[in-house]
């Protein structure tokens, strides 16, 4: 709760005999002192925070109880995806099949209906994805800046990577005989339990005894 940066001294006075007596224990009274001031500190921040509850509670009107379960059974049972740049690129360039799937899973994720997941890979491969497009003549710079900036809006959650991840992710490639970047989604979907959707067929047959996936003309939601 603490982030404890430079220590300063601080003064206590107590009575001749105690502080006699304090001489003749083994204690050190120094981290105790420390430990007694940041465990009150601690209760009076927590009181605090139930006074300050109670009175948002009473501004507040009343929900039911049923309804409140209701709320969180609903977030609890949303259903949870992860995407690769296959899918991402079909909301932004038209290109049968599956274009209907995807449009229908964009919506979803947009409205709260689905959660979804992407690595932080996802982000450098749909822009690539989008400037090979520019590149070809199929998409003008401008579209495809303001593609890049609406699909930040869709609500797409990026989870952080540490370094143990890439073990993971590096062990899963070779297991595979995937790419680390395919790796990347399986990991990603073996982490939160979630499916992966993709329209990479090769992705489906390599990485199945990894992760659950399904390919977008699969999709039912």
């Amino acid at each position: 709760m603490f982030h404890l940066g430079r220590l300063v001294n601080i003064s206590v006075k107590v009575p001749e005999e105690i502080k006699r007596l304090m001489k003749e224990v083994n204690v050190n009274w120094s981290e105790f002192l420390r430990k007694a001031v940041e465990a009150k500190i601690r209760m009076e921040m927590a009181k605090d925070a139930v006074r300050r509850l109670d009175e948002i509670q009473k501004r507040a009107g009343k929900v039911p109880t049923e309804e409140i379960v209701k709320w969180i059974r609903e977030d609890r049972e949303r259903p949870k995806v992860v995407i690769d740049a296959s899918v991402a690129a079909k909301w932004v360039v038209s290109g049968e099949p599956w274009q209907e799937e995807a449009r229908i899973l964009e919506e979803k994720i947009a409205f709260g209906e689905v959660e979804a997941y992407a690595p932080h890979l996802f982000l450098y491969e749909v822009a690539s994805v989008i400037f090979k497009t520019i590149r070809s003549g199929v998409l003008k710079i401008n579209d495809g800046i303001e593609a890049l900036n609406a699909m930040g809006q869709l609500g797409i959650k990026i989870p952080p990577a540490a370094w143990n991840d890439q073990a993971e992710i590096l062990n899963i490639a070779a297991m595979t005989k995937l790419t680390v970047y395919d790796a990347a989604y399986l990991h990603l979907s073996k982490k939160m339990n979630a499916k992966l959707i993709t329209a990479d067929s090769e992705l489906k047959r390599r990485g199945e005894s990894v992760a659950a996936i399904l390919l977008l003309k699969e999709l039912k939601i």
